[in-house]
């Protein structure tokens, strides 16, 4: 809380700054919404990267890959092209999200953060077109020319990444008038949308491996 500048002459700048100050302490100000303002979204991105690992350790590498025998990585030799482009990429993204947001950031107003959740929805929107025309220019092509279905492996990639992308559309929840709630929706959905990126881009190696190879 300031002192009117009535008051100047009459104290020093130390007693005004320390009056000030015992002021704010005292008494119920507008600053408690700014101080509110600030959130630590890094806990988010940490969950999402331990989920990313856990999905490719369990999900794929030890039930699809090993007891279902899918060929989850194409061509077994080349399992570190998976790890390093698909795995460790979207961790490193994640990271560097948790990095940007490991300490307290201010966000803004309701009406600004509704606009950013448009705009990471807004994103998405290519993303499952780019993976339903993978989709079915894949499908169309190994029917037609190899009479056989796309690889398993392939599908069940193109599956998940559009899972995460069509995730990232839809309101989990309506947030009431929290900003904070909108807040940690954005940075939810964020983590769906590295999901479905990095899953297209194996999707895409595994097309790649088994054509060329």
């Amino acid at each position: 809380m300031s002192i009117p500048k009535v008051f100047y002459p009459i104290y020093s700048t130390r007693e005004i700054h320390l009056l000030s100050q015992g002021l704010d302490k005292l008494l119920p100000s507008g600053e408690g919404k700014e101080k509110g303002s600030y959130y630590r979204a890094r806990n988010i991105y940490l969950l999402g990267i331990a989920l990313w690992f856990a999905i490719w350790l369990v999900l794929i590498y030890a039930i699809m890959d090993q007891y279902l025998r899918l060929n989850m990585f194409a061509v077994r030799s080349y399992w570190w092209l998976f790890f390093f482009v698909s795995i460790l990429g979207c961790a490193i993204g994640l990271s560097v999200n948790a990095k940007i947001w490991w300490a307290g950031r201010k966000f803004e107003d309701y009406n600004v953060e509704v606009n950013v959740i448009e705009f990471v929805e807004r994103n998405v929107s290519p993303l499952i077109t780019a993976n339903s025309i993978v989709l079915s220019v894949t499908f169309l092509a190994c029917i037609t020319v190899t009479k056989k279905f796309p690889p398993t492996a392939f599908v069940v990639y193109e599956m998940l990444s559009m899972i995460f992308a069509c995730l990232v559309l839809p309101l989990y929840w309506i947030p009431s008038d929290s900003v904070r709630d909108l807040v940690r929706l954005r940075h939810v959905k964020t983590v769906f949308f590295f999901y479905s990126v990095f899953f297209l881009f194996a999707a895409l190696m595994v097309l790649a491996l088994l054509t060329t190879g």
